[in-house]
């Protein structure tokens, strides 16, 4: 749940931990990235978990948010806003398990 803090100049938002998201950066175009998406859809449903998708070649807020978490502007690209935990490119579905749970090297 997220907490709002109201004072008189400001309002805070308190965001906890497990309501911070996982996210795919892709393109509309992206081969690789469409390759994905049955992989995605599975976790989804067999986790319980949503993955955010973020259109990021034509979409600049997303393209610069993919460059701060990546380095590049390169799709897929998968980030852990939790954990930190990141994959760049395709991966199999023990890989983005791993991701989504915390638990990748």
């Amino acid at each position: 749940m997220i907490q709002v803090t109201e004072t008189p100049s400001f309002i805070l938002f308190n965001i906890p931990m497990s309501e911070k998201r996982l996210i795919m950066f892709y393109e509309e175009q992206c081969a690789p990235c469409v390759a994905m998406e049955p992989l995605i859809n599975e976790l989804e449903k067999n986790l319980g978990i949503k993955i955010e998708k973020l259109e990021a070649m034509s979409n600049e807020k997303n393209r610069q948010l993919l460059e701060k978490y990546a380095g590049v502007s390169m799709v897929p690209f998968f980030y852990n806003e939790d954990t930190g935990a990141k994959i760049s490119g395709e991966a199999d579905y023990n890989s983005l398990k791993k991701w989504a749970q915390g638990k990748n090297d």
